[in-house]
Order: C-alpha cells, then sequence, then structure tokens
C-alpha cells in the first residue's frame, strides 16, 4: 500500500507488517514522484532528476510470500531506502503484541532476518548491493537503512514455520528472483486469455472489466493456519494506519461471496471455488457462516446475512459450473446452512422461525438450490426447497439489496442500469483495490448488459442482451456455461440486428436467445429460417446466425 507522490507506505505478509514508513532518497533529497503506471503485476514511478530518469517498482511474488522494492536511478547516483519492520500483527490485536524482536544480520551485511521472540514467524531482507545498516527502535521495532549506488534491489521474504520458509526458499531456488517477478505478470496474461472478456463500443467499460478481473483474482489470499478465501480489499484502514489493519484485508463472508458470484460470470471459478470450501469449513455448529473472519484468526458471525449470500453463491455455482462433485463434498455444510436459514436449526436468541422461513431474501437462492438437490439425488430436500420458496413469495417482503446494479436491468430501466455500470467502471479504472467495487464494474456487463442466465446442470443458458440503440455492435468472448465456452456478437446493419453465437469449446449446449428492449422486433431468422417469435432456441454445435429487423 502506498501514495502516488510518496510511494511505498506498508507491506504485509498476513498476518504480519513487514515494512512501513519507507522512503528513498537520492544524493539526500526525497524522491517525489510525477507519473505513476499501475499494471496487473506491478506499481512503478518515475522521477525526472536533473541527471536522467530515477524509475522505481514495487511488486510481490505470486504464489509465496515475497515482495520487491527496486530502484534504477541515473549512474554513480547516491540511493537511500529506509523503513522500519515492527511485525505487527494483523488487527484486532494491538501494537507492539508480537513482543521483543530478535535481529540477526548476515556477515556480508546484505542479509538481515527478524524475528519475534516465542513466534515461528520470521522475514528475511535481502538485497543484490549496498549493505544494510539496523538499529533497534521503540515499539518494538528495528529500523533499516540500505545505501547503494545507481541501482538497488530489495526483496523481503517470509515464513510462518520452518516448512513454510522451506518452501519460500525453495520456490526462489527454483524460479529465480525474475521467474517469482514475472510469473504475477504472466498469470494476468493468461486471466485476460482465458477467462471471458467484452467488447463495446466504449473502451473505458472494457478496460475497466479487465481490470475488475485483475482485482477480484488480486483478493484471493491465502493464511497460513486460517485458509485461503477472498479478503476484501486493500488500501487505506477505515480506522487509520494506527489501528494496524491494510483496509479490508480480513475475510468478511458476505463480501467474498458477492466477488465470488462477480468472478463466476467473468470465467473465474478459482476464487469461488476456495471460497465455498473456507465458508464450509468456518462454518458454525448451528449452521451459520462465518462473518468476519481476521487473518489473524478471530472469528464472528452474524447469522442470516453472511449464510444467505453462502447458500446464493452456492446456487450461483451450480448454475455457472455444474460442478457436481464439488458441490457433493460441501453439501453437509450447505444442508446445514440452508436449515439454520430455515429456522429448523437452533438459532440467535430471539430468532422467529416462522419468520426466518418466509424471508423473501432468500428466494433466488432456493430457486437455484432446488435443482441442485435433485441433480445430487435428494428430491425430499428438493420438495421442502420448493414449499419455502412458495411461501416466502406469499409472505413478500424485500429480497436482498441491489449492491450490484443488476436490479435495474432485470426490470428494464436499461439507461439507469448503463449509466450506473459506467460509474462503477470509472471507480475500478481510478485504482480502487476494493474488491466490491470490481465485482459490480464485471457482474452488470454479463448478467446485466448481456442477460446471461445460465443453467450448467441442464446444460442450457439463456441470453438477453440489451442492445443500446446509439451502439453498433457489442461482443462477448469465452462465455463459460459449465464445460462450453461461447462467443456472441450484435451488429447493426441495413436496417437489421444481426446476433452470432459461436460454440468455440465443450459439448454442445442449449441457447435460447432474445433481444430485450422497448421495440423488439415480433420476428427472427435462425440460420435462414424464420421463427414466429423474436425468441430463439436452438442447440449450439457450431456457428449460428439470428436475423432481426427492424
Amino acid at each position: 500500500m502506498g501514495r502516488e507522490r510518496h510511494g511505498l507506505d506498508e507491506a504485509w505478509m498476513h498476518p504480519f507488517r513487514v515494512l512501513m514508513d519507507s522512503e528513498l532518497r537520492l544524493e539526500e533529497a526525497a524522491v517525489i514522484a510525477r507519473e505513476i503506471r499501475l499494471t496487473p503485476d506491478q506499481v512503478e514511478r518515475t522521477v525526472a532528476t536533473s541527471r536522467g530518469p530515477l524509475i522505481e517498482r514495487w511488486s510481490t511474488a505470486l504464489d509465496v510470500p515475497a515482495m520487491f522494492w527496486s530502484v534504477e536511478a541515473p549512474e554513480a547516483a547516491a540511493l537511500t531506502m529506509t523503513w522500519r519492520t515492527d511485525l505487527r500483527r494483523m488487527w484486532p490485536y494491538p501494537a507492539g503484541a508480537c513482543g521483543d524482536l530478535c535481529l540477526t544480520v548476515g556477515s556480508d551485511g546484505r542479509r538481515a532476518m527478524v524475528q519475534a521472540v516465542g513466534d515461528p514467524f520470521r522475514v528475511v531482507f535481502v538485497t543484490d548491493c549496498g549493505t544494510f545498516e539496523s538499529r533497534a527502535l521503540d515499539g518494538p521495532a528495528v529500523g533499516f537503512t540500505l545505501r547503494a549506488t545507481g541501482h538497488c534491489r530489495l526483496v523481503a521474504l517470509a515464513g510462518t514455520d520452518e516448512a513454510d520458509w522451506d518452501r519460500t526458499v525453495q520456490m526462489l531456488d527454483r524460479r529465480g528472483l525474475p521467474g517469482l517477478m514475472s510469473q504475477r505478470a504472466q498469470h494476468a496474461r493468461q486471466l485476460a486469455a482465458y477467462a471471458t472478456g467484452i467488447t463495446t463500443p466504449e473502451p473505458d467499460l472494457d478496460e475497466a472489466f479487465e481490470w475488475a478481473k485483475v482485482r477480484m483474482d488480486e483478493c484471493l489470499a491465502g493464511t497460513p493456519g486460517i485458509g485461503r478465501s477472498l479478503v476484501a480489499g486493500y488500501g487505506a484502514s477505515p480506522a487509520g494506519p494506527a489501528d494496524g489493519r491494510p483496509g479490508s484485508a480480513w475475510y468478511f463472508g458476505r463480501d467474498a461471496c458477492r466477488t465470488a458470484m462477480a468472478q463466476l460470470a467473468a470465467g473465474d471459478r478459482d476464487g469461488p471455488r476456495d471460497v465455498l470450501k473456507f465458508l464450509s469449513l468456518t462454518q458454525d455448529a448451528r449452521g451459520s457462516v462465518v462473518s468476519e473472519y481476521t487473518t489473524s484468526g478471530r472469528a464472528w458471525y452474524d447469522g442470516l446475512e453472511s449464510t444467505l449470500h453462502y447458500l446464493l453463491l452456492v446456487a450461483r455455482h451450480a448454475a455457472w459450473t455444474g460442478e457436481m462433485d464439488l458441490l457433493a463434498r460441501h453439501w453437509v455444510a450447505i444442508r446445514r446452512a440452508y436449515r439454520y436459514c430455515c429456522g429448523t436449526a437452533t438459532g440467535e436468541e430471539g430468532d422467529d422461525p416462522h419468520d426466518r422461513r418466509r424471508d423473501a431474501r432468500w428466494i433466488p437462492a432456493l430457486d437455484g438450490l432446488e435443482p441442485l438437490a435433485e441433480a445430487l439425488g435428494y428430491p425430499e430436500v428438493a420438495e421442502e426447497m420448493r414449499e419455502c420458496g412458495r411461501a416466502a413469495r406469499e409472505a413478500g417482503g424485500a429480497l436482498l439489496d441491489d449492491w450490484s446494479g443488476l436490479g435495474a436491468w432485470m426490470t428494464g430501466n436499461f439507461d439507469d442500469a448503463l449509466a450506473r455500470w459506467r460509474h462503477q467502471a470509472a471507480q475500478v479504472r481510478s485504482g480502487g483495490n476494493q474488491a466490491a467495487a470490481a465485482a459490480t464494474a464485471a457482474l452488470p456487463a454479463i448478467e446485466g448488459l448481456w442477460g446471461v442466465r445460465p443453467d450448467a446442470i441442464n446444460r442450457a443458458v439463456v441470453i438477453e442482451p440489451w442492445f443500446p440503440p446509439t451502439w453498433d455492435g457489442m461482443a462477448v468472448e469465452r462465455l463459460r456455461i459449465g464445460q462450453s465456452v461461447l462467443n456472441a456478437r450484435l451488429q447493426r446493419r441495413f436496417g437489421q440486428v444481426v446476433a452470432r453465437v459461436e460454440r468455440i469449446h465443450g459439448p454442445r449446449i442449449h441457447v435460447e436467445f432474445r433481444l430485450r428492449g422497448p421495440a423488439v422486433p415480433s420476428s427472427v431468422l435462425l440460420d435462414d429460417i424464420e421463427l414466429g417469435s423474436g425468441r430463439a432456441g436452438f442447440e449450439a454445435d457450431s456457428r449460428h446466425v439470428l436475423v432481426w429487423h427492424d
């Protein structure tokens, strides 16, 4: 985490802060950047000096606890890098909770290890040029100064115990520093190439969608002894740096489910799988899903809210992926969460089981859970879910809050929905690192603009796009439903709207396709065959062309 002009503020290897209060000086003068560039794999600051440009970069490894801080300066320029290390444990622990620190410096002055007394966690700083100067500070903390000439690179490596440290060292030996630094860039390229992509006449929307995929993927984090799930994001702590919280970088049940649902729509399934596993394993005895879980190991349960989102994520995961084996492994936790929401498990004090069974907020989850229960071989549970859904609908009430903006798309307020999506996209493009913001830039593109409703269990999908009247064309690529992958494109030409649908991978899938909007044509040509309505249903086995006459 850092600031554009100042540079790096803090670096965390959860649950510990390993670097803070950093500063770069050139010829004893503070470096204030005038230009910054963000890419999926690193942050780069450029400073113009009288002797030439100075370039400062930060990056982190993808699979091991390692960070990199490098500086390239004009030849023979004197560089000084300073920082502090206090091994502050993640909130809710107070500052200094790690106890006294032990410092060990290598004989060549290019390697230093800091470890809390009585704790196996350690962080090791390594440099390829210059030497460390260290000093004990109050706090307790250790202050470091690294002096070099022309260029400098600092690497911080960590491990929670001997086994974890051995894995870090082995990965470093196998890939080397250049390999670790390039791995994240390679991963970002793969995410762009294999996950879902969109094309619109507005490049800002396309760019925001790509950044949203990266931002959500960046929030997938594993903490030894805790688990692996999606954190809520990074950035300034809501309570300030002194509180020991790097933004929202801990695990929230509700927020993780929302981000995972957006990842499913964007064709990324790694995060949703980890979220399902984490929330299933951390579920309490009542069936309630965790509300907050810090990377220091403290957990809170709020009852219905996170549990409803967990069930909705299960339903969406089944609809998008059809991964029955995975969902069968978590069925005990899924059913326990369902019972908790029904009120047939022991609830919180004051809960009314009758009201909870009729809570309309979980209707969307029930609609997706019922076919899942049938597919897994639990017809009695499926019938019970049908009855719960019927009771909830009869009772009315509010659905889950419209956090993603999909409500406007579903009710036909398309102009308002597009305006909100543009605003959400601008937030992601501005560099925000909150997973929720990224999710609201990704989900409306697929389930809003394109109106995709997947049914991977039955190998089917409904695609109901709204084609903005001022646009000449738009496309969605690598749309993943179950094991099938589709491309779809819409174009306007000579008074016609033409859709091209192509299956590019996987088995055949049943597609229902129609346009949404106030003046949708009443008939459509499907592969030169005229249909009596504007809706076309077909088995996508290769390329198909649909034509509507304005």
